[in-house]
């Protein structure tokens, strides 16, 4: 009889009302303690809940292409730093980034989100081409594409 009374419910407005300590379900007297929620994903969304009737949070996980792009920006700004670190700079060293063999989806990523990579790797410039002579060179896979990054100091 309970179980029939607490799925006859709105499980959202239930577990809002075991905010106050103790609900009325159908002849029943209930509190938080006696119940047990469990949440359930969407499609596109991961969920956690905090507590019997507490906050429940949702996160849209679909990728966008803006969050890909974002991704990818990122995923070269740490072979980037990671390339800084190789070549001996120093932490302050301002640098020069070249990119050889991106494709036009990675040379737009690199465009929009220039100044960003900029800042991060503390490079005054990124340019297309490949590095000059003495330059420390690196080749990446980067999602499936094969580059050519250099950085030298500026």
């Amino acid at each position: 009889a309970v179980r029939a009374a607490i799925e006859a419910e709105d499980a959202g407005e239930l577990a809002a009302r075991l905010r106050g300590g103790t609900v009325t379900v159908g002849d029943f007297e209930l509190e938080a303690s006696d119940l047990l929620f469990d949440a359930e994903d969407r499609p596109g969304l991961v969920s956690a809940m905090e507590g019997p009737g507490g906050l429940i949070v949702a996160v849209d996980t679909t990728l966008t292409p803006e969050l890909e792009a974002e991704g990818l920006a990122r995923e070269l700004v740490h072979r980037i730093q990671n390339m800084r670190r190789a070549a001996g700079f120093a932490i302050e060293d301002r640098i020069v980034i070249y990119v050889e063999g991106a494709t036009a989806e990675l040379a737009a990523v690199l465009a929009t989100h220039d100044a960003y990579v900029r800042a991060e790797t503390l490079s005054q410039a990124v340019r297309s081409g490949p590095a000059p002579a003495g330059a420390h060179i690196e080749r990446h896979d980067v999602e499936g594409v094969q580059l050519t990054l250099g950085v030298e100091r500026a």
